[in-house]
């Protein structure tokens, strides 16, 4: 993971988290003086990192490296709660491997090398479904504190958290119902403490948080209800399989080791494999987007299952049957070792995305906006106009651009009148229109701003190959 977050091209989410805390740093108010779709609290917590850093773009490299700790962090939970599910040697060696071999996979160790606050909310979902094994109210309820702050980051795990409550709180309730009791009213209590805690200490640092909740989440609905592909996720892990025969293995000899473990033990003294399985059976059925960011922790899940079919299958009489199923898994590690090549391959260019941030950097003045979207925009600079995300949705839905449309907040400015309204009030110094992430308004302003309103006032520059307009020294 090390190597790729040091060679790899930055994906589209990280420029945006970028640089959302370059500006909240810089002491911009989020979805006031920029918009993103977003909560902020990443953007705060990382913010005060970013401004000890020079203003280049290798220092994004840095924030990358330091997110790793959270993707080691989840990775050493996951194989801790592994491993110590028996002592026996040869269930710790099943354990390992079948990590190994998931983890391994393109969608989950991409994903890890990424700048995304996922990994630390994942290993906040672990450790407090450790902590939830002891039922102590001192325990559950500092669950409570990282299943709330972890939701508040990122709402993509919200079904362990709903499931961890349900199985541990029916599990105590049927031995101790006072102390379930006790420990539920603490998980409850403590959520809701850290809930307004975090969101108190964002108010207290300037960030309005208004408009997030009821101009963001309310984009975030319009989204969900009308763009992407219905079971998305569901349809990727069918195309996953379908290409590379090794995940059908994995899922049917992990469903058939889960069942059989299930009704050898019994759920209750499976809970935190129960709560996982949960969560990777029913989030595909939901979740309409097919990113891997959506995908790699429904697979790492399935690592659990996989080992204890390896397991089982190290117990089989037959030499034979070992056999074969060792061939199928060399198969399926040879399968996707060229797919795992071909990805790196495809994505490497850190360099040359460092090299054009910097140059761009120079062309825009300290102070001056810009008007571009990633992967070219210089991070370290305010844009023209209130948004950046100007992303399609998949599946062939409404552009972003005619969502917000219907937005009671951000309708004005997400229009041709608001755009070119403030792209005259703040002219940028560097434009670039990345068309595959931008909606037909905005082109048409940007269009109208530098054919027909100030023709005299940009010269084209090539940066690198890439083609963008600078605003004239002569101009003001």
């Amino acid at each position: 993971m090390v190597p790729l977050a040091l060679h790899l091209k930055f994906d589209y989410d990280e420029w945006l988290e970028f640089h959302a805390i370059w500006q909240v740093g810089a002491g911009h108010k989020p979805y006031v003086d920029f918009y993103f779709a977003r909560p902020p609290y990443n953007w705060l917590a990382w913010a005060p990192v970013l401004k000890l850093l020079p203003e280049k773009l290798e220092s994004l490299v840095w924030l990358r490296l330091g997110n790793l700790v959270s993707s080691f962090l989840a990775l050493a939970l996951w194989l801790y709660a592994a491993l110590t599910r028996s002592s026996d040697r040869s269930w710790k060696t099943c354990a390992l491997a079948a990590t190994a071999l998931v983890v391994l996979q393109v969608p989950v160790i991409f994903t890890f090398a990424q700048f995304r606050p996922d990994h630390f909310v994942l290993a906040t979902a672990m450790l407090g479904l450790m902590l939830m094994e002891n039922p102590r109210p001192a325990r559950w309820a500092a669950a409570g504190a990282l299943f709330s702050t972890g939701l508040l980051l990122t709402p993509k795990l919200i079904l362990i958290y709903g499931a961890a409550g349900l199985l541990f709180g029916l599990d105590l309730w049927k031995t101790d119902r006072k102390q379930a009791a006790r420990c539920l009213g603490s998980l409850i209590a403590s959520f809701a403490a850290a809930f307004l805690i975090v969101n108190a200490a964002t108010m207290a640092c300037g960030i309005d948080l208004g408009p997030y909740f009821f101009g963001v989440i309310e984009r975030h609905l319009a989204a969900t209800a009308h763009s992407g592909y219905r079971f998305g996720l569901a349809r990727m892990i069918i195309l996953r399989t379908a290409y590379n025969p090794l995940w059908l293995l994995i899922f049917a000899g992990g469903t058939y080791a889960s069942v059989a473990e299930f009704r050898e033990h019994g759920w209750r003294r499976n809970k935190f494999m129960l709560v996982m399985l949960i969560f990777a059976v029913v989030q595909p059925l939901w979740v309409k987007y097919f990113y891997d960011q959506y995908l790699y922790t429904v697979l790492l899940v399935w690592s659990l299952p996989l080992a204890l079919f390896l397991h089982r299958a190290g117990k089989w009489r037959s030499q034979s049957a070992q056999g074969a199923l060792a061939v199928l898994l060399l198969a399926g590690v040879f399968h996707a070792l060229p797919e795992f090549l071909d990805f790196r391959r495809d994505r490497l260019g850190m360099e040359e995305d460092v090299a054009i941030g910097d140059k761009i950097l120079e062309l825009a003045p300290e102070g001056r906006p810009v008007a571009m979207q990633p992967p070219r925009h210089p991070v370290f600079r305010e844009d023209s106009t209130l948004f950046i995300d100007h992303s399609l949705t998949p599946g062939g839905g409404p552009v972003t651009e005619q969502l917000m449309s219907g937005s009671l907040i951000y309708a004005k400015s997400f229009s041709y009148e608001g755009y070119l309204e403030q792209l005259q009030r703040r002219p940028p110094s560097v434009i670039w229109v990345n068309t595959m992430f931008t909606g037909p308004e905005y082109r048409a302003a940007i269009d109208q701003f530098t054919r027909v309103l100030h023709p005299k006032d940009y010269e084209a520059r090539d940066v690198f190959g890439v083609s963008v307009l600078v605003r004239r020294a002569t101009r003001p």
